[in-house]
C-alpha cells in the first residue's frame, strides 16, 4: 500500500492541475465567444441606425431646438451611449474595453455640443459617426471575425 503512495500524489496532483488547466481554457474560450458576441451585436445594431445614415454634405438646420427629428436623433445617440455602456460591462480585452469607453465619450460630446449649438446638430452627427466608425474599425483589427460595415451603412 505505502509503496505506491508518493506515485498515486502525484497521478492526483497531475490530474488536478490538467483539470483546472482544462476548466481555465474553456472559460476563457467561453468569455471571448460571448465578447465577440456582445461586440458584434452593438456594431451591427449601430450599423443599422437610421441616425447614422452618412451625409456626404451635412448642414446647419435653423430652429433645430424645435424640430422632431434634433429630438429623435438626440434620444437615439442617448439610446447607442447605453448600448455601447452595456457591451463595454461584457468585455475583458482592454483594447476593445478602451474603443468602447472612446466612442461613450464621442457620444456625450456630441449630446453636449449639440445641446449648446443645436442648429449644427446634423455636422456634429456626422463628426461622432466618424469617431464611432474609427473606433469599430480599431476593435477590427483588434478582434477577428466582427461584422464589417460602419455606423448607419445599414439603415433603410
Amino acid at each position: 500500500m505505502w509503496d505506491s503512495f508518493w506515485t498515486d500524489v502525484l497521478v492526483a496532483v497531475i490530474a488536478a492541475a490538467l483539470t483546472g488547466a482544462i476548466a481555465y481554457v474553456t472559460y476563457k474560450v467561453s468569455f471571448r465567444r460571448v465578447e465577440r458576441q456582445a461586440v458584434s451585436a452593438l456594431i451591427r445594431q449601430l450599423n443599422e441606425r437610421r441616425a447614422f445614415y452618412p451625409v456626404s454634405d451635412p448642414w446647419e438646420v435653423p430652429n433645430a431646438r424645435t424640430s422632431d427629428d434634433y429630438e429623435r436623433v438626440s434620444a437615439s445617440v442617448v439610446s447607442a451611449r447605453r448600448e455601447i455602456d452595456n457591451t463595454r460591462r461584457s468585455v475583458g480585452q482592454r483594447e476593445i474595453e478602451k474603443s468602447l469607453t472612446s466612442m461613450k465619450r464621442a457620444c456625450n460630446r456630441y449630446l453636449e455640443r449639440s445641446a449648446a449649438t443645436p442648429d449644427r446638430y446634423v455636422i456634429l452627427l456626422m463628426e461622432l459617426r466618424t469617431e464611432l466608425a474609427k473606433e469599430i474599425r480599431s476593435m477590427r483589427s483588434v478582434r477577428r471575425g466582427l461584422p464589417e460595415g460602419e455606423p448607419g451603412d445599414g439603415a433603410l
